[in-house]
């Protein structure tokens, strides 16, 4: 595969699984992935049930609320409510409980070895999610009506590949065709800061994209 030129068009963390997440201007990554993202997942403090989106069911009022770190993954967890509420700290759970009408709890994650189904976070699969522009830009091509936009699918990093497809613009160096996502699996990302990815796998999807976020509305359709 020859040498591409990338780069790191946005950052996400989502601090608390299921819930909407913070843009960010930078971020530190480690073998558990982006510091502070997936740290907590919120549970049913009675029957221990995770109230998340693959491990159990997902609260449409939970998935309407913003999880941040405004001081840094090691500090305060700051939680927006559905109503524009801003709890913090020792805060969060009692008003999660009472927006949820049942006692949760914030179970946070246990150190792990940062790799697949290990990531040392609440993720489902791998530490770090990314997703190119030229793919969304494919996808618009192939299904207008629908609303590509990248939030939907919750990935830590978009990479700007060039976003040729759809776009009359000039393509950035060593571009990919459309999907070509699909050549960087088993080669590495090295950033100018330094940080290394290995890309391991394909996303699996699941029904989350489809579902109302923030100010998108659901698109059932999407994942055909």
């Amino acid at each position: 595969m020859a040498e591409q030129r990338l780069a790191v068009a946005a950052i996400w963390r989502y601090p608390v699984k299921a819930m909407l997440g913070e843009s960010l201007a930078e971020v530190e990554v480690a073998s558990a992935g982006c510091a502070g993202d997936r740290r907590w997942i919120v549970t049913d403090a009675d029957s221990g049930e995770r109230i998340a989106n693959k491990a159990g069911p997902t609260d449409p009022r939970l998935r309407a609320c913003r999880a941040e770190l405004p001081r840094g993954p090691d500090g305060d967890l700051q939680v927006t409510l559905p109503n524009g509420d801003v709890m913090e700290a020792d805060e969060v759970e009692p008003a999660l409980s009472q927006l949820l009408e049942r006692r949760v709890r914030l179970e946070a994650a246990q150190p792990g070895a940062g790799r697949f189904r290990q990531t040392g976070a609440h993720h489902d699969l791998a530490p770090i999610h990314l997703i190119n522009k030229s793919n969304l830009a494919r996808l618009r091509e192939l299904e207008p009506g629908c609303d590509w936009e990248v939030r939907r699918f919750r990935p830590n990093l978009l990479i700007d590949d060039g976003e040729a497809a759809g776009t009359d613009g000039p393509a950035a160096e060593g571009l990919a065709e459309p999907f070509g996502e699909d050549e960087l699996l088993g080669h590495r990302l090295r950033g100018p800061s330094g940080v290394e990815l290995d890309i391991g796998l394909p996303t699996p999807r699941c029904v989350v994209p489809t579902r109302a976020q923030d100010d998108l509305p659901p698109y059932p359709g999407l994942l055909r």
